[in-house]
């Protein structure tokens, strides 16, 4: 098969994907502004998500404080929480704080947090 095509293929994909990631985040963002009237900024990048992190932690000057969420699965707290809590993940090159929120608060306790 001619490479040209398995690219152009591969290109259709990210963009596919890329445009499922937009609609997904736009339906979240319309879920926290019915809930707060909050406006979230909408980020899409690609890459580790490690390395996107950091990265717009380190460019983006106004990101005080990263804000994890943590999996109550068998699998532990997810990828991001585990690094974070052993230490062994820096969030950029920027001092941030770090917030990790458990899974299954109610509302009413995500709020009691937020306030």
């Amino acid at each position: 098969m001619d490479p040209g095509l398995w690219a152009s293929m591969g290109e259709a994909m990210r963009d596919r994907l890329r445009l499922e990631a937009l609609d997904d985040l736009q339906r979240l963002s319309d879920v926290a502004w019915s809930a707060s009237a909050a406006s979230p900024e909408l980020v899409v990048k690609e890459g580790t998500l490690e390395t996107q992190i950091r990265a717009f932690i380190d460019e983006t000057a106004s990101v005080k404080t990263l804000l994890l969420a943590a999996s109550t699965s068998r699998g532990g707290p997810g990828p991001l929480v585990s690094a974070a809590l052993r230490g062994g993940f820096g969030f950029g090159q920027r001092a941030v704080a770090i917030m990790i929120v458990p899974a299954g608060l109610s509302d009413q306790e995500l709020d009691d947090l937020a306030s």
